[in-house]
């Protein structure tokens, strides 16, 4: 894939982890009600959509469409980062938490990073190790975050 395409993808790459981390991030305040009919029972059923969400886009990515837009490392790393995410999620509803869905987010931040990173090199011929934000694990940046801090 050129460069050009390629920072195509890797840019909509980026803003679909952006949208998935943003639904997890509507989906975790409603988890402290425990309700039985309440804000909790809804996020219970948005979790379920949003798992629905990530079986489609896998599915899509197995399409020939799919595979010729991402090109095979894109694509890979899609395929990756979605089922590894289907996995977090699948728990019991009464063992979601906020702990759950904050690793998630740290997974797609992860994915984000490592996008970045890969395109960097790409692009530039630097590795992560030359970018201060890269020289670590993305997950292990201490990044202050606070909840609802997004619009």
């Amino acid at each position: 894939m050129s460069g050009r395409g390629s920072a195509a993808c890797a840019a909509a790459t980026i803003q679909l982890y952006g949208r998935l981390w943003l639904e997890l991030e509507k989906l975790s305040g409603p988890l402290t009600d425990s309700g039985a009919h309440g804000p909790r029972a809804d996020a219970e059923l948005r979790l379920e959509i949003f798992r629905l969400e990530l079986a489609v886009l896998l599915d899509a990515c197995g399409s020939a469409r799919w595979r010729d837009l991402l090109g095979p490392e894109h694509g890979r790393r899609l395929q990756d980062v979605l089922l590894n995410l289907l996995a977090m999620l699948e728990v019991a509803p009464d063992k979601i938490g906020h702990e759950v869905l904050w690793q998630a987010q740290d997974t797609l931040l992860d994915a984000v990073l490592s996008e970045y990173a890969q395109e960097f090199k790409a692009t530039d011929g630097a590795g992560p190790a030359e970018n201060p934000w890269m020289a670590q694990r993305p997950s292990q940046l201490q990044i202050p975050c606070t909840a609802g801090a997004i619009p």
